[in-house]
């Protein structure tokens, strides 16, 4: 019988688990703003390693005992399913859209209407999505503006597509409903809160793309 390796996990949990979340909600708070695991201690996330570091890292943070996780095709392995279950007591869930957290390819961004949005009476029960990324050096950039974003800013996500972005755009349009969205790269993360807004970089500077 084939025994599971299990990803380490935190060196010191809850020290590690706090910066991590404390980058986390700035980039939230300030969309597009880059929070990075550098610093972490993560054991065994080399190159050959399916799942990044900044994946792990926001896996150990924000999952608990009360949260169920839903894995993509691309993403799901026995390995990752059984750290989530030993190291942060999530749950693995089949039923995508009763998730409250996804961990998904970017390749796999094909609907966002397959996961929870919430509702008006409880739109703090929507899903967050953790996409996987190669990196955020793609010279297709796009502008966002928002809550916490002054003015405007610029950003890039290796590999995605238009349609992806026009489905981020719709998103935005359920607020306050909706989903958020986590992009990780190998070490570094940003977040695309549900309040967003995406215009192309080629519009005109002074129309967002919605209201």
């Amino acid at each position: 019988m084939t025994s599971i390796q299990l990803l380490s996990a935190f060196e010191n949990p809850v020290q590690d688990a706090q910066v991590v979340f404390r980058a986390l909600l700035k980039s939230m708070s300030e969309p597009g703003t880059p929070g990075t695991t550098n610093s972490m201690d993560l054991p065994g996330m080399g190159p050959d390693t399916q799942i990044h570091a900044s994946t792990w890292a926001i896996a150990q943070a924000l999952f608990d005992y009360d949260t169920s996780v839903y894995l993509s095709a691309n993403m799901h392995t026995e390995s990752l399913a059984k750290s989530i279950q030993f190291q942060t007591d999530a749950g693995i869930t089949e039923h995508i859209e009763n998730a409250d957290f996804a961990i998904i390819s970017i390749e796999e961004l094909t609907d966002l209407t397959r996961f929870n949005p919430g509702s008006i009476e409880a739109p703090h029960e929507s899903c967050t999505l953790v996409i996987q990324v190669q990196g955020f050096n793609e010279t297709n950039a796009f502008e966002i503006r928002g809550p916490g974003i002054k003015g405007s800013r610029m950003i890039s996500i290796d590999g995605l597509t238009k349609t992806q972005h026009d489905m981020i755009m719709a998103n935005q349009q359920l607020y306050p409903c909706g989903v958020d969205l986590i992009f990780c790269a190998p070490t570094e993360f940003i977040a695309l809160p549900r309040t967003t807004r995406l215009v192309p970089a080629s519009q005109d500077q002074g129309e967002p793309v919605c209201m």
